[in-house]
């Protein structure tokens, strides 16, 4: 492992990592930055063996289904990204429809992001308003809400709608 990479995964996650999943996604993050393209295809590659070894352990754990399918996406095995997303999609579902769940905001994200990338379009219309509803970050919402309308600029309208919608509700509830 080259020492470039080895000190720039102790700069995201500290000097002991001893979380497979935080080694993972600090190799994803250093593929994203990194200007060495081999350096890129290195911390790719071991992004991808850090998930898979997760998914060992971690198997209904879906925001691992989840980034091991964006590393796939990002390498070109398509076939397989696209496996792991409808696994990690399955997986996020059955995770919000059971009753003990409680909101999260960035599941919510990622499932909606998912589902554009499925084209499942409604169904990431109503999770992305989850994020808000759950008090999620506007700023990450906004790339998925951007893919969303690019896709269906119709939905765009009807978005802006529901916010009002959801303004007027938080206002009634102040007003209490």
């Amino acid at each position: 492992m080259p020492s470039s990479i080895l000190k720039k995964v102790r700069q995201l996650r500290g000097d002991v990592v001893v979380v497979t999943e935080n080694l993972a996604t600090s190799y994803f993050k250093i593929s994203s930055e990194s200007s060495n393209e081999s350096d890129r295809q290195m911390a790719m590659l071991q992004a991808v063996d850090y998930y898979e070894e997760s998914l060992k352990r971690h198997p209904t754990y879906a925001r691992l289904q989840d980034y091991l399918s964006r590393c796939y996406q990002r390498i070109g095995f398509d076939r397989r990204a696209r496996d792991y997303r409808l696994k990690s999609i399955e997986l996020y579902e059955k995770w919000f429809a059971w009753g003990k769940s409680y909101p999260r905001p960035n599941y919510a994200l990622d499932l909606g992001k998912n589902y554009i990338a499925e084209k499942e379009y409604e169904k990431s219309f109503w999770i992305l308003r989850n994020v808000i509803t759950w008090k999620g970050d506007p700023a990450r919402l906004k790339g998925a809400l951007d893919s969303l309308f690019k896709a269906i600029p119709e939905l765009q309208p009807r978005w802006d709608h529901e916010i009002q919608l959801l303004q007027e509700k938080a206002a009634s509830e102040l007003m209490k």
